[in-house]
């Protein structure tokens, strides 16, 4: 049967097999590992604001880790699903990925990093606390993000230094400034964002 209908844990599995030999009574003790994805699931942020992002479930015994993977610039939540959440959860972490405000089905509109920081915040604390989604994580909380997403990232660890055990950040936009001048396609939509030049 399939493993959704199980909770993680510890069971005695018996079951017969028919070989050159004849029957035999098998037993084996076995530990199920539970690995689940939500996809699109919301909730109502601080502000008033839905939302969305990907929840990953995986149970192992060895690693209950929590991987939080904001969106990019141009990129939401779904271009992630199967290079990255795919492959952190088959790693054995759980794994969140999220649209922050004004991207994908989330509500809202774009800012600068620390408004979508506060957003990754709410959504780490929405799967500690609902009963949804607790007991699948351990006490290790990372982030990790390409281009705008790891700028958010490095936002992140600033704003919440206490809250991640550590950052990734591929190719992350550390210096927004210097992203402004090199970048001329993203500067009216920068500007726009936090009101005028960095």
């Amino acid at each position: 049967s399939s493993s959704e209908s199980l909770s993680p844990g510890i069971y005695n599995l018996s079951f017969y097999c028919n070989n050159s030999y004849g029957y035999g009574n098998l037993s084996r003790v076995f530990t199920l590992r539970k690995s689940k994805i939500v996809h699109d699931t919301h909730f109502t942020n601080s502000e008033g604001l839905d939302i969305y992002f990907d929840f990953y479930f995986n149970y192992t015994s060895a690693n209950g880790q929590l991987m939080v993977v904001p969106d990019s610039w141009s990129s939401s939540k779904d271009s992630y699903r199967a290079p990255v959440g795919n492959a952190y959860r088959d790693a054995g972490y759980s794994v969140v990925l999220v649209d922050t405000r004004g991207k994908g089905s989330s509500e809202g509109s774009r800012g600068a990093f620390l408004e979508e920081c506060a957003d990754i915040y709410e959504v780490i604390e929405e799967v500690r606390t609902n009963s949804a989604y607790s007991g699948y994580l351990g006490d290790r909380v990372y982030i990790w993000g390409f281009s705008a997403g790891g700028g958010r990232a490095g936002a992140c660890s600033a704003r919440y230094p206490d809250l991640f055990s550590a950052i990734f950040s591929t190719g992350g936009v550390l210096n927004v400034s210097k992203w402004y001048e090199l970048n001329s396609g993203y500067r009216a939509d920068l500007e726009a964002r936090i009101g005028g030049t960095p």
